[in-house]
């Protein structure tokens, strides 16, 4: 099999970014826009809807959540102050999402530099952002098994960055076996 399509319905996307929700709405036609994803509300499930500017009621069912969290906290072109940062700490908001959602799949990438970070500023500290992150994700995450990729090339999903990354998938265990996620 060389590969197959897969036709999804972008519910919401979500950047604080103008230039990247105009991209997104241009290309995928996403049914609401928010600008900020501290904007959700898990008590009473909603998220606000920048471009209908009310609150609406998260989906009742989420096939795949993807998530591609901010770079600059950890990359060679911020402060590198990883969760320190502001933006870094936005994590904690997606994986708070997955739980709210509760996504057949989910798919989170950040830049590689993550993994050889460390927000503690001890020195010594042997964990990087990363390990604390998937510590967290098994922890917060039961009922998904967890992939760790490395080295993934944007370009085999048609971006023009050459900039390899790393991502971590979630699958939740009803839908898919240990066997066939590593495969």
């Amino acid at each position: 099999m060389t590969g197959f399509k897969v036709a999804l319905k972008l519910h919401c996307f979500c950047d604080m970014e103008q230039a990247c929700r105009t991209f997104a709405d241009a290309n995928h036609k996403p049914l609401h826009m928010a600008k900020d994803i501290q904007s959700r509300n898990f008590s009473d499930g909603t998220y606000c809807c920048s471009a209908h500017g009310e609150y609406h009621a998260f989906p009742e069912q989420t096939d795949v959540y993807v998530y591609c969290f901010p770079c600059e906290p950890w990359s060679m072109k911020g402060n590198r102050l990883g969760f320190r940062d502001g933006a870094g700490s936005v994590v904690w908001q997606a994986m708070r999402t997955v739980q709210a959602l509760k996504p057949g799949i989910f798919f989170i990438q950040t830049v590689t530099t993550i993994g050889s970070l460390s927000s503690s500023g001890v020195r010594k500290s042997r964990k990087s952002d990363l390990d604390i992150i998937c510590k967290k994700m098994h922890t917060k995450l039961p009922g998904y098994r967890l992939l760790f990729l490395k080295h993934v090339d944007p370009t085999n999903m048609g971006y023009p960055a050459r900039r390899y990354l790393v991502a971590l998938v979630g699958c939740r265990d009803d839908l898919i076996s240990t066997v066939a996620l590593t495969t």
